[in-house]
């Protein structure tokens, strides 16, 4: 199942049938069944009819209305949303501490290792000669000596670059 992205400005989201037919003048830009979407993300100037909607509702597929620039206005919600159970997991995982202190870690040092990634694929020069790849090699061991203390040590960052 996929998530069913809607982008061309000016166009109509419109129900056919078991089908939601994206048009835009007399032009059919896409036709796809309702059963292969699981939201609809609506950007900028893109019209839907009612009856879409009703359409979208009857098989639980949610929408959100985004600005041209993806910011969220706002999000139609049918009462018989699909994946009640994963919402209820998900905000157990919300509640669990541990669980939330790990994904941070996770989520900070994946950041750090794409950072000294593409450090390593630029190179500009400084005054001094040193440019960023001479920089990279330098900062790397201890990046990831930062990145390999274990978040049960109970040690912050600022506490490790100490």
């Amino acid at each position: 199942m996929a998530n069913l992205y809607l982008t061309e400005q000016n166009s109509i989201l419109r129900k056919t049938g078991d089908r939601l037919i994206v048009q835009k003048q007399d032009e059919i830009l896409l036709d796809v069944q309702c059963h292969k979407i699981d939201a609809v993300l609506i950007f900028g100037n893109v019209q839907f009819t009612t009856q879409a909607v009703h359409e979208l509702f009857e098989h639980g597929i949610e929408m959100a209305i985004l600005s041209r620039r993806g910011r969220l206005i706002g999000q139609i919600t049918s009462p018989a949303t699909k994946n009640i159970t994963l919402r209820v997991q998900q905000f157990e995982k919300y509640t669990d501490n541990e669980f939330r202190l790990k994904l941070s870690v996770e989520i900070v040092t994946g950041k750090i290792v794409l950072f000294i990634e593409e450090l390593t694929k630029v190179s500009i020069p400084y005054s001094s000669g040193l440019s960023f790849r001479g920089g990279q090699r330098l900062a790397y061991p201890f990046l990831m000596h930062i990145v390999s203390i274990p978040y049960s040590s109970g040690l912050s960052f600022r506490e490790v670059l100490k």
